[in-house]
């Protein structure tokens, strides 16, 4: 038996939806122990960290499972938490709500110009256990171990870092460059860390991977993702067998290469992608205008964190 939080970052309002198939999934897995965690703010990021750092609060859990608000996880979704025990990092499928759906799996980019970048994953296996560099957050099984380790590897790197420069910036005598670095250099999360460059899922999976995790998916854990109405695989999949989607890199380091739609004859290979403007990230939830019209609600001053379900 493992005991599992699921961990829900949310902006105030949470679709009744999610709540039933969370519990139905749960019914189905008895054999395992769950409590819920939640953080109440807009600002996912320092949420997803909240909820991490009340996680390793509770020192007989053994694994978190993020399960973003706007996520319906299947009744046989419960495997990933036997697979995280044993893998360490593992994500089921959903896709984004605005077309052309893309499931919310990355590569990253290692053509030329696009160093740093990550193109959506639009072919893979219809069934069984994939590596990728990267997923979304929204369905995301994490062992307690790793997350032990993420903190460890970063703050042996700060370290490090940090010994550097003060070596160098004490002999030019620099201190203001010096405070300026140690400050910010030490604010950064071992976890989760929403950048202008990328998002903080993806900031995630490089810290995990820095750490010598890998990322897995199970691609038969296909969740339903909630918007006017709830997007799913087969949304997806009708676009691209009519060929109708290409691609727009972002111009941000670190920025996802989104998939959009286009005419047939438009739809460009990773090999013959051109330059453009796209969706720096299309993983995020709780950020920007979308959001906000999404949740209908504005950051607030009252914010509240909580937990449910408690050990004995």
């Amino acid at each position: 038996m493992a005991v599992v939080m699921v961990a829900t970052p949310h902006g105030g309002k949470v679709n009744p939806e999610f709540y039933r198939w969370l519990l139905a999934m749960q019914g189905q897995w008895l054999q395992h122990q769950f409590i819920h965690g939640e953080v109440d703010l807009m600002i996912i990021g320092k949420a997803r960290n909240m909820v991490t750092e009340l996680f390793l609060q509770q020192p007989n859990v053994d694994v978190i499972w993020f399960i973003d608000d706007d996520v319906l996880v299947p009744l046989h979704a419960g495997q990933l938490i036997d697979q995280a025990v044993q893998l360490g990092v593992v994500s089921g499928v959903y896709f984004a709500r605005r077309p052309p759906y893309t499931p919310q799996i990355y590569r990253a980019a290692h053509e030329p110009g696009l160093e740093g970048k990550y193109w959506p994953i639009i072919d893979y296996p219809k069934s069984g256990m994939m590596v990728v560099d990267a997923v979304g957050g929204g369905c995301l099984a994490v062992r307690r171990d790793v997350l032990l380790s993420m903190q460890a590897n970063l703050n042996n790197r700060k370290a490090q870092a940090l010994s550097t420069l003060n070596e160098v910036l004490v002999r030019q005598q620099d201190k203001a460059a010096l405070d300026f670095l140690l400050t910010y250099l030490r604010s950064l999360s071992p976890w989760f860390e929403f950048l202008d460059q990328k998002g903080e899922d993806l900031y995630f999976c490089e810290r995990a991977r820095d750490a010598g995790y890998v990322i897995w998916v199970n691609v038969d854990v296909k969740c339903l993702h909630i918007a006017e109405v709830s997007i799913e695989e087969t949304f997806f999949l009708s676009l691209k067998e009519q060929g109708l989607i290409k691609f727009a890199p972002g111009s941000a380091p670190g920025a996802v290469i989104a998939a959009v739609m286009g005419p047939a004859e438009q739809v460009a290979t990773p090999q013959q992608v051109p330059g453009g403007a796209g969706d720096e990230n299309p993983v995020s939830f709780f950020t920007g205008s979308e959001a906000v019209e999404r949740n209908n609600n504005l950051p607030r001053a009252s914010r509240r964190i909580g937990i449910s379900g408690g050990l004995s």
